[in-house]
């Protein structure tokens, strides 16, 4: 899943028979002993050299790895470097496994079922040594660019720093692979290898062209291999840790959508949750097919519900963590009877019984009939019902229209399509969409994640899943993986992610997980971005250091966006224009110790990381 609010490129920042061969694994860049090929790189003539790489594609292929590349052309970055430059790279777009005709049902055309691994790699003629590899997000279907700034709280323009750049589509197009009647770009789900590839094995192929071509055109291997991304690309992040372990040293997971099939299964069931409540309203799609019968989930709470809701969070659990500030930086066992209405004390604007139900349902998590957690709880905060929250679980607030929660838009087609087995066909509206979500039963449609097939013989929770704690390939290589995940992200919880890190302590291959993983929850922070929140996170330096300078993160200081303060009503120190706050490795939070109060001595302590230390609850 992926936010469609203020993720701009995201960091987001890698055949089933193949991968047990090693497919996707091979190259372990400098650990090839055999001897580097000349280098193609000329720097006199870097066009030459960029050139030469097209009629390579023939001897860069191998058996279930046949590369095609389109274009190998000389280009510049569209900033300059520090100095007023602008670098040249050679850009390598091509394919893998092109023209392959996949899984056809009735209706389709060859070409919807045709498919191909889209690749660009990015080979600058002033290189650093290291590879960047980003991410993708939601569905995929694109390749992520990594030609400009990629954003997620610092500015890092990996071409302009001296980075190889690798990025894939994952197998499938959002332009070619489109079945209006089968789940839009969804469609690829129907199709065994198109999911596979998704899953994993592109990004497995990828990486070793991206290691071959560096090889070619440098002379030499990286001496680092980075990945990073946000959303789904978290979860790829996760995902190359733990399957190709030994081609990766740094790995940055934002927000992951860690074992995806299972949250899924929660946006069906908030989906429901949130339709009740519309339900007992009366509220509906005014619109479309479903005018008059499909809840409108985007009226289920009213903002100034959510408003009390959000200020009711912050008296119960704001100070706890030292300092009254907006932000609960300690975890929050919050009572929802506090703002239920025919509670004493309760607001104004309180929320009815069967809205209470329904946000109660939603927050412990998706279950089953027998009371089985299907997937996870999620923490309370502040940053429930932003306008980043309510994106996806109910869409912006409305009383006439159509449903908009991502929830149903994206996911919707998701589900049915790629993370369950078999696949359901015939989806071919945004209201059926929303209806096979209505009536998902958790019961007998649940088990859908983890069935196979003899057309679909890896389950989904197979091929997307990331719940392996086996993380010794990428520890031997001397790897350093960071997590960060916002504590009010409303489509992967923070508490999921944290129980994976608890995990990995449980398994003697790892060691102290702690000398090479860490976790940074983001107080306040919606999904990879937005709500209350510290959400600039300089975590890509962060690792960087960690992994080539042996300076482990004990905390990293975050800052606001500029336009967050006013927004939400935070003081800042005379000359300030972000809030600073330091973040602290899970399961600690920062406490603060300085002066409370609004002067200006306590203002300027409290915008000071020196001020807080890493405690744990």
């Amino acid at each position: 899943m992926h936010s469609l609010l203020k993720l701009r490129s995201l960091f987001a920042v890698a055949t089933a028979a193949a991968l047990a061969a090693g497919c996707g694994g091979g190259g372990h860049d400098d650990d090839d002993e055999s001897p580097a090929p000349a280098a193609l790189l000329n720097n006199p003539d870097p066009l030459g050299g960029c050139s030469a790489l097209a009629p390579l594609a023939s001897a860069l292929s191998s058996p279930g790895m046949q590369v095609a590349i389109t274009s190998a052309t000389l280009r510049s970055t569209a900033t300059t470097d520090a100095s007023g430059n602008y670098r040249p790279y050679c850009a390598v777009v091509g394919t893998i496994n092109g023209g392959r005709v996949g899984n056809r049902v009735a209706g389709q055309t060859e070409a919807v079922a045709t498919y191909a691994i889209a690749f660009q790699v990015n080979l600058p003629s002033t290189w650093n040594g290291n590879l960047f590899f980003a991410g993708g997000g939601g569905s995929n279907g694109s390749i992520p660019n990594t030609t400009g700034t990629v954003t997620n709280g610092e500015a890092v323009n990996p071409l302009l720093a001296g980075y190889a750049t690798a990025s894939t589509d994952t197998g499938h197009s959002n332009a070619t692979n489109n079945d209006p009647a089968n789940g839009g770009t969804a469609a690829f789900g129907l199709d065994n290898q198109a999911r596979l590839d998704f899953g994993y094995n592109g990004i497995g192929l990828t990486k070793q062209l991206a290691n071959k071509l560096i090889e070619r055109y440098y002379g030499k291997a990286q001496t680092h291999s980075y990945f990073a991304g946000c959303s789904e690309g978290g979860r790829e992040a996760m995902m190359v840790a733990q399957r190709f372990g030994s081609e990766f040293d740094g790995v940055v997971a934002g927000d992951p959508g860690s074992d995806l099939p299972k949250a899924w299964l929660a946006e069906a069931w908030d989906t429901q949750q949130f339709a009740s409540a519309a339900r007992a309203q009366n509220l509906f799609e005014t619109t479309g097919p479903g005018a008059g019968t499909t809840p409108l989930l985007n009226a289920a709470i009213r903002p100034a519900q959510w408003t009390a809701l959000q200020q009711a969070v912050l008296a119960q659990c704001d100070a706890a963590d030292g300092l009254a500030d907006g932000m609960t930086n300690k975890p929050c066992n919050f009572d929802l009877s506090r703002v239920t209405c025919g509670t004493a004390g309760a607001p104004a604007e309180c929320l009815s019984s069967v809205q209470a139900t329904a946000l109660q349902r939603v927050m412990a998590g998706a279950r089953n009939s027998a009371g089985t957690a299907l997937y996870s709880d999620w923490p309370w905060d502040p940053g429930i019902g932003a306008p980043g929250w309510l994106a996806w679980k109910t869409g912006a607030y409305s009383t006439t229209g159509t449903n908009t929660a991502i929830n149903v838009t994206l996911g919707g087609g998701a589900g049915p399509l790629i993370f369950t087995t078999p696949p359901t066909l015939g989806l071919g509206t945004a209201n059926s969409l929303v209806q096979y979500q209505l009536n998902f039963n958790f019961d007998t449609d649940a088990p859908k994640i983890s069935a196979t097939s003899a057309t679909y013989p890896v389950a989904p929770i197979d091929f997307m899943g990331t719940h392996s704690t086996d993380l010794s390939a990428f520890k031997a290589r001397g790897g350093r993986m960071i997590l960060y995940h916002g504590l009010a992200d409303p489509v992967f919880s923070f508490k999921y992610t944290a129980r994976w890190i608890d995990s990995l302590s449980g398994n003697s291959a790892n060691g102290n997980p702690r000398d090479f993983v860490r976790l940074f929850g983001i107080p306040g922070m919606n999904h990879c971005s937005g709500g209350p929140a510290t959400d600039n996170v300089p975590v890509f330096t962060a690792l960087v250091n960690w992994l080539e300078k042996g300076q482990a993160p004990d905390r990293i200081v975050a800052q606001s966006s500029p336009a967050a303060p006013a927004a939400f009503g935070w003081a800042l120190p005379a000359g300030a224009t972000t809030r600073v706050r330091p973040l602290c490795p899970y399961p600690q939070y920062a406490h603060y110790i300085g002066a409370t109060g609004t002067s200006a001595a306590a203002l300027a302590a409290q915008n000071n990381p020196s001020s807080y230390v890493c405690t744990n609850p």
